[in-house]
Protein backbone atom coordinates (compact mmCIF):
# COMPACT_ATOMS: atom_id res chain seq x y z
CA UNK A 1 0.00 0.00 0.00
CA UNK A 2 2.88 2.58 0.48
CA UNK A 3 4.09 1.97 -2.82
CA UNK A 4 0.77 3.11 -4.52
CA UNK A 5 0.41 6.24 -1.95
CA UNK A 6 4.11 7.38 -3.42
CA UNK A 7 4.04 6.02 -7.21
CA UNK A 8 3.84 9.62 -8.55
CA UNK A 9 2.00 7.90 -12.16
CA UNK A 10 -0.55 6.37 -10.05
CA UNK A 11 -1.34 9.57 -8.63
CA UNK A 12 -1.63 11.64 -11.50
CA UNK A 13 -3.43 8.86 -13.41
CA UNK A 14 -6.25 9.01 -10.28
CA UNK A 15 -6.54 13.10 -10.88
CA UNK A 16 -6.26 12.96 -14.25
CA UNK A 17 -9.89 10.41 -14.29
CA UNK A 18 -11.44 12.84 -10.86
CA UNK A 19 -10.66 15.10 -13.54
CA UNK A 20 -12.63 13.48 -16.59
CA UNK A 21 -15.27 12.88 -14.41
CA UNK A 22 -15.90 16.30 -13.39
CA UNK A 23 -16.27 17.43 -16.98
CA UNK A 24 -18.25 14.44 -17.65
CA UNK A 25 -20.57 15.27 -14.99
CA UNK A 26 -20.47 18.79 -15.69
CA UNK A 27 -21.26 18.45 -19.59
CA UNK A 28 -24.54 16.22 -18.44
CA UNK A 29 -25.84 18.93 -16.48
CA UNK A 30 -25.13 21.73 -18.54
CA UNK A 31 -27.01 19.90 -21.59
CA UNK A 32 -30.12 18.69 -19.06
CA UNK A 33 -30.50 22.31 -18.00
CA UNK A 34 -30.13 23.59 -21.76
CA UNK A 35 -32.60 20.78 -22.81
CA UNK A 36 -35.30 22.64 -19.96
CA UNK A 37 -34.38 26.40 -20.59
CA UNK A 38 -35.26 24.98 -24.58
CA UNK A 39 -38.46 23.86 -23.53
CA UNK A 40 -39.49 26.43 -20.70
CA UNK A 41 -39.06 28.77 -23.72
CA UNK A 42 -41.82 26.87 -26.01
CA UNK A 43 -44.32 25.91 -23.20
CA UNK A 44 -47.33 28.04 -23.70
CA UNK A 45 -49.14 28.38 -20.28
CA UNK A 46 -53.20 28.63 -20.76
CA UNK A 47 -55.34 29.72 -18.62
CA UNK A 48 -56.43 28.56 -15.17
CA UNK A 49 -57.28 25.10 -14.67
CA UNK A 50 -59.10 25.68 -11.46
CA UNK A 51 -60.16 27.67 -8.68
CA UNK A 52 -58.46 26.36 -6.46
CA UNK A 53 -56.58 29.47 -5.39
CA UNK A 54 -59.73 31.99 -4.26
Amino acid sequence: MEKTETDRRFRNIIYGLLVLLVAAYGIYKYQMVAMAFEHWDVEQISGPKGLAAK
